[in-house]
C-alpha cells in the first residue's frame, strides 16, 4: 500500500482559475454542505489511511473523492494538508518504533532485567518501512542528480539536471 501524491500545485492554481470564472456558481449552502462531506472524509481517512474506506464510512459514492481532486482547488488543498498529516505520523510512528519502546510488565509498570536496567523491546516493521520507502520512491524523480568524484581527494561535486544514479 502506497500513499497517494501529493496534488502538484499548478494543478490547483489551474482549479482556482477555473473557480472564479464560473458563470453559474452553486448556493452558500450547497458549497457549504460539499465542505462539510469533504471534511468528513478527511476525518475518516486520517484515520484509516484508505481511501474507498473512507469514502465508504463517510457516505460518499464510489469515485467522488477523485472527481474533487480534478475539479475543486479547496478540497486538494485540504487533501495535500491530511496527506502530509499522515506522512508526518507515519514516520513519527516509525522512528519511535526503530528505536524501540519501553517493555511493559502484565500490570503496566516498566519492565527491568536483573541488574535494575529498563528494558526496550526493538522492532523490524518491514511493511511499514516499505510504506514510507514507496512514497519516497514516487518522489525520486523531483530530486534526480549524479555525484561525479572529482579530483585526488574524490571530493564529491553534484551535477544538476542529470539522470538518476
Amino acid at each position: 500500500m502506497a500513499l497517494p501524491a501529493i496534488i502538484p500545485e499548478d494543478h490547483i492554481k489551474e482549479l482556482d482559475l477555473r473557480e472564479r470564472t464560473k458563470t453559474n456558481p452553486p448556493s452558500v449552502d450547497a458549497v457549504r454542505a460539499k465542505r462539510n462531506r469533504q471534511r468528513l472524509f478527511l476525518d475518516i481517512y486520517r484515520q484509516v489511511v484508505n481511501i474507498k474506506a473512507a469514502e465508504e464510512r463517510a457516505g460518499l459514492t464510489p469515485g467522488m473523492v477523485t472527481r474533487w481532486k480534478t475539479k475543486d482547488p479547496e478540497f486538494c488543498r485540504m487533501f495535500n494538508a491530511a496527506l502530509g498529516d499522515i506522512k508526518a505520523e507515519l514516520a513519527s510512528y516509525a522512528i519511535v518504533r526503530a528505536r524501540g519502546y519501553r517493555k511493559a510488565n502484565p500490570d503496566g509498570t516498566p519492565a527491568f532485567d536483573p541488574d535494575g536496567t529498563p528494558i526496550y523491546e526493538n522492532n523490524n516493521d518491514t511493511v511499514l518501512m516499505k510504506i514510507l520507502d514507496m512514497d519516497d520512491q514516487k518522489h525520486k524523480h523531483e530530486h534526480t542528480f549524479t555525484i561525479e568524484m572529482v579530483g585526488r581527494d574524490r571530493q564529491e561535486k553534484v551535477i544538476e539536471g542529470s539522470p538518476e544514479i
